[in-house]
């Protein structure tokens, strides 16, 4: 007697296409927004790093400039706004030093004119460069649209040194330096951390004496 045969196959029900095609688009979705997480995480990681790196070097550059001015005779601001000039009184010799602003960089340059031309308003980087020399970069990844703003402060209220402004010795002056951090982004967007300052102010004391 013979046993029955028992048809295994008819009762094996694989996936169908259906169901193949909704498994990928699963996996897909997933997968694409995996990457999406990712990407925002590095962009914010990045972002972080490089706005911490701007604020560092802005306060870094601040305090340069501070030291500087702490130890000078007398400050003068030019017509041009990128520019601040001041004096120092050395083992009885006075000299000159001018800080420029330049598409985010600050730099020191020795200034190699005479008191005249170092208190002139026509006298620039452009129009007389062989007296601007040995230039030391301060800081740089400042904003490219905020030049530094140079005040003074009178009974509480700031104002901004326009071009032919002089302080001189037990006068203050205040700096403002500006940053921002504007980036392509991974995933080809643009991130704007939008414009921050820091400040601080320097009372001149060093009389020439």
């Amino acid at each position: 007697m013979t046993s029955p045969m028992i048809d295994t196959a008819s009762n094996q029900k694989g996936f169908t296409l259906l169901e193949t095609l909704g498994a990928l688009v699963v996996t897909g979705i997933v997968l694409v927004t995996a990457i999406f997480f990712y990407q925002g995480m590095t962009d914010f990681y990045s972002a972080s790093v490089e706005g911490r790196q701007a604020q560092s070097s802005a306060r870094y550059g601040l305090s340069q400039i501070a030291n500087r001015l702490h130890d000078s005779a007398s400050v003068y601001r030019p017509n041009d706004a990128n520019e601040l000039r001041f004096s120092v009184f050395q083992n009885g010799t006075t000299s000159y030093r001018a800080l420029r602003f330049n598409e985010g960089m600050l730099t020191l340059y020795t200034f190699n004119g005479t008191e005249a031309q170092w208190s002139s308003a026509a006298v620039s980087l452009a129009s007389s460069p062989s007296l601007y020399a040995r230039p030391v970069e301060l800081a740089r990844g400042l904003s490219t649209t905020a030049p530094p703003v140079y005040w003074t402060s009178a009974s509480g209220t700031k104002t901004t040194l326009t071009g032919g402004a002089q302080l001189s010795n037990g006068e203050t002056i205040g700096i403002t330096l500006s940053y921002s951090l504007v980036r392509k982004t991974s995933s080809g967007g643009r991130f704007d951390s939008g414009l921050k300052s820091v400040s601080t102010s320097v009372k001149l004391y060093n009389d020439g004496l």
